[in-house]
């Protein structure tokens, strides 16, 4: 029997049957995706705004600028000087709904530079609405000096160091 005389739901079959490496694939793929979508557990998020801050107050500044904004995550990378020195950290905002932001932050150690924030202050702050099962991070830029504040809404956070 051929392809034209098979019934639709054998095509189905036939087809599963020629893919199923593809198919097992597409599934693993997608269950990833959707556990990294699911929020971050609140302790591990408090973890990396603790790793960052601490990393950040043995620094007298440090420059930021955004290396990458895509629907699966938003990048910052960090430096004493991005003109001739490599970036010392980078921070990784795990699926963003929101970012109320400039392109270039600087950070200083005299205030935490990332905390978790409201739904409200950023409402308040920003008239922006952020979904259910986000965090609303508030980034503290030096230049801004209080006058603004830098929301990003995300699942989760994650900081990769470099020595």
């Amino acid at each position: 029997m051929d392809n034209k005389e098979l019934s639709g739901e054998e095509k189905l079959r036939q087809y599963i049957r020629e893919n199923a490496e593809l198919i097992t694939r597409a599934q693993e793929e997608l269950a990833k995706r959707e556990e990294l979508m699911k929020p971050m557990r609140l302790e591990d998020v408090k973890k990396q705004i603790d790793k960052i801050n601490e990393f950040l107050s043995t620094w007298t500044w440090m420059d930021f600028m955004y290396k990458t904004i895509e629907s699966e995550e938003i990048t910052l990378l960090g430096s004493h000087d991005f003109s001739f020195a490599e970036p010392k950290i980078k921070i990784m905002f795990r699926y963003p709904q929101i970012i109320a932001s400039k392109f270039f932050l600087r950070a200083d150690n005299t205030r935490p530079f990332i905390e978790l924030s409201s739904e409200e202050e950023l409402r308040e702050k920003t008239g922006l609405y952020a979904e259910d099962d986000v965090y609303v991070f508030k980034l503290n830029d030096k230049q801004l000096e209080g006058k603004s504040t830098i929301f990003v809404t995300a699942a989760g956070l994650q900081c990769e160091i470099f020595q």
